[in-house]
């Protein structure tokens, strides 16, 4: 059965920040890029830096390396240009080469903070013209994209909207980093399944917050300035599709009516 973009999808990422569209890629599809992001891994997982394994972005930089093709017919596929078009805007794009893949963890278990995705030009607007932008879900909107079943994200409904509130707030500057980095002069390590217990009850610290429950086939839209977290784990297997749609109109109304004033 084909998918279908209805006016529920729109209410609930605009209204939530988030929406799932079940089964959005076919069989042959799904057939397909599974090969294609093996090898992909196989590429991850030669970086010695930390957490580097996790991820492959974008793949346009290993075009020399990999077969495009898949995702090339991932990023035209009619069902999913069209999802994008009535969710994030008419004028959206989507490019072969900014897709990147995300994989399970080669060693250890991981998790990120709690935390808004903010660039660092990002962060040197007016708080003010910045929060007004963001209350659009659609002005720095992400995709995941899963061949395989995947829970990793936890997220905040509505948060891309407003700011932190203040248990929020102490949620995140409570966290502990889970991985080796210097503390007062002594890296802090945890065996695996501490590590992995402890990155647990960080998700389940933050009041109000949601999985992103994906099967194969599944693929999620959401605001990634809304305050979201990632937990991994290197016995389950992961290879998510992870890009972000170019939205010219978006951008000239930035330059037009934030940019101006910083």
């Amino acid at each position: 059965m084909t998918f279908k973009i209805t006016d529920q999808h729109l209410f609930e990422f605009h209204g939530q920040g988030y929406t799932i569209l079940r089964s959005i890629l076919t069989p042959q599809l799904i057939r397909e890029l599974r090969p294609a992001t093996d090898a992909a891994r196989e590429i991850a997982y030669r970086s010695t830096v930390m957490h580097q394994d996790q991820v492959l972005r974008p793949l346009g930089d290993h075009a020399s390396e990999l077969d495009l093709t898949p995702f090339r017919h991932y990023v035209e596929h009619p069902p999913f240009v069209d999802a994008i078009h009535r969710i994030v805007g008419p004028d959206a794009e989507l490019h072969t080469e900014d897709v990147g893949v995300l994989f399970e963890p080669r060693d250890e278990p991981m998790c990120t903070n709690w935390h808004r995705d903010i660039s660092p030009p990002e962060k040197k607007w007016d708080p003010f013209l910045r929060q007004m932008a963001m209350r659009n879900a659609s002005f720095n909107s992400s995709i995941n994209c899963a061949l395989y079943a995947d829970s990793c994200i936890g997220f905040v409904p509505g948060s891309h909207s407003r700011p932190y509130t203040e248990i929020e707030k102490q949620v995140i500057d409570a966290w502990k980093d889970f991985d080796a980095v210097e503390r007062d002069g002594a890296p802090m390590r945890m065996e695996p399944a501490d590590k992995e217990m402890a990155c647990i009850e960080t998700f389940r610290a933050m009041p109000n917050a949601v999985t992103f429950a994906l099967e194969a086939g599944d693929m999620v839209v959401y605001a990634s300035n809304g305050l979201h977290f990632a937990h991994r784990a290197p016995y389950r297997k992961r290879a998510t599709l992870h890009h972000n749609p170019r939205v010219p109109s978006r951008d000239k109304w930035i330059r037009e009516h934030v940019l101006r004033e910083v």
